[in-house]
């Protein structure tokens, strides 16, 4: 999921700069494109730290979901 996610959402952003359909302001642009970003590149870190059997894994996993989450609702608040 992180690295597919990750590759997806830069494809997402690429679109979204093709396709001006209406200007975002910046809070979208930080929720819709900064936010996962680096929740994906966390999610990404932890499982290359559970890989590594390294100690910090379960804090980037759970840092990687405390981005995610937030950045998702506020996706489907937008769009209701």
């Amino acid at each position: 999921m992180g690295l597919v996610g990750f590759v997806r959402h830069i494809q997402v952003i690429r679109e979204q700069r093709k396709v001006d359909v209406a200007s975002l302001e910046w809070l979208d642009c930080a929720f819709f494109s900064a936010v996962p970003a680096l929740g994906y590149t966390s999610l990404i870190a932890g499982a290359t730290g559970l890989i590594a059997e390294k100690s910090f894994p379960r804090y980037a996993i759970a840092g990687a979901i405390t981005l995610l989450l937030p950045a998702g609702m506020y996706g489907a608040w937008s769009i209701t």
